[in-house]
C-alpha cells in the first residue's frame, strides 16, 4: 500500500510538470475595429508614385500576414517567444512574407523569466542579451470573458513606460491582453507579462493582434533558457544608447 501511494504521488507530480509545460501557437489576426494600411495611406507624406509603391508594399505584407505563425514555449522557469517560420533560410519565401516577418519582429527571440524580459539577438556575429526589468501595471476588467483556443480568458488593461525618440524620454503607454487563469503562468508574447495566466491574445499593431490558435501541453516542451548564458548581457537603456551612438556615427 505504501509503495502504491508513492507511485501515485510520483505520477501526480509528473502530470503537474506536464501541465505546466507547453507551447502556444499564435496567428496574426485582424482586429474588428483595427486600422488597415490602406486606411491611412492618404494621410502619409509623399508623391503619388511613392504612395503607389507604399500601397503595393502594404498589399504584399497584408497578403502574407495570415500565413505568419509565432510560438510561445513555456515552463514554470520561463518562456521563449519567436516566429515559427524562419524565412531567412527558406529560399521559396516571397518578398511579402519576408517583409511581414520583419515588420512583426519575427527574427528576434524573446525570453521571459518571472522578473524580466530578455531579447536574444545576434549582434556583429555574436549573441547579445538585452535585459528589461521594467513592469507592466495591470488592471483586470471585471465581467469580461472571451473564448480563445478552448480556454476562457479575461481582459486586462496595462500601463508601462517606454522610451520615445520624439519626446526624448520615457512616456506612458497603454496596452491590453486576454489571459487564461486556468493556465497560471505569467508569460505572453514579446514584452507582455505579469498576469495571473498565460496571455492568449494581445495587440501587435494598431490593426492586428496575436491570437492563440493552438495550445499543446506536455513536458516535452521547454524554453531554451540556456541560450541566455551565451554572449554579452546589457540593459535596454545601454542597448538604446549604443544604437543611438551607432546611428549618429553613420550620419
Amino acid at each position: 500500500m505504501r509503495l502504491f501511494c508513492m507511485l501515485l504521488v510520483c505520477l501526480c507530480a509528473h502530470s503537474m510538470v506536464a501541465q505546466n509545460n507547453g507551447r502556444i501557437t499564435y496567428a496574426i489576426c485582424p482586429l474588428a475595429d483595427g486600422v488597415r494600411f490602406s486606411d491611412v495611406l492618404d494621410t502619409l507624406p509623399g508623391s503619388t508614385d511613392e504612395k503607389r509603391l507604399m500601397n503595393e508594399v502594404g498589399g504584399l505584407i497584408e497578403a502574407a500576414t495570415p500565413n505568419l505563425l509565432f510560438e510561445l514555449t513555456f515552463s514554470p522557469a520561463g518562456s521563449q517567444f519567436q516566429s515559427a517560420i524562419d524565412v531567412t533560410v527558406n529560399p521559396d519565401a516571397d518578398i511579402g512574407m519576408q517583409m511581414a516577418q520583419m515588420m512583426y519582429g519575427g527574427r528576434e527571440i524573446t525570453f521571459q523569466r518571472p522578473t524580466e524580459r530578455v531579447r536574444h539577438l545576434e549582434w556583429d556575429g555574436a549573441p547579445l542579451n538585452v535585459v528589461d526589468t521594467s513592469q507592466i501595471h495591470w488592471t483586470i476588467a471585471p465581467d469580461t470573458v472571451r473564448e480563445i483556443a478552448n480556454h476562457s480568458c479575461q481582459l486586462a488593461q496595462g500601463t508601462f513606460y517606454a522610451y520615445s525618440r520624439k519626446a526624448q524620454g520615457y512616456t506612458k503607454r497603454t496596452t491590453w491582453a486576454w489571459f487564461a487563469p486556468e493556465l497560471p503562468l505569467p508569460y505572453g508574447p514579446n514584452e507582455l507579462r505579469g498576469l495571473p495566466g498565460l496571455i492568449l491574445a494581445a495587440p501587435v499593431t494598431i490593426g492586428d493582434e496575436y491570437c492563440a490558435v493552438e495550445i499543446a501541453l506536455g513536458d516535452q516542451f521547454a524554453p531554451e533558457l540556456e541560450l541566455l548564458e551565451l554572449g554579452k548581457t546589457v540593459t535596454e537603456e545601454e542597448y538604446r544608447q549604443f544604437m543611438e551612438m551607432r546611428v549618429g556615427r553613420r550620419q
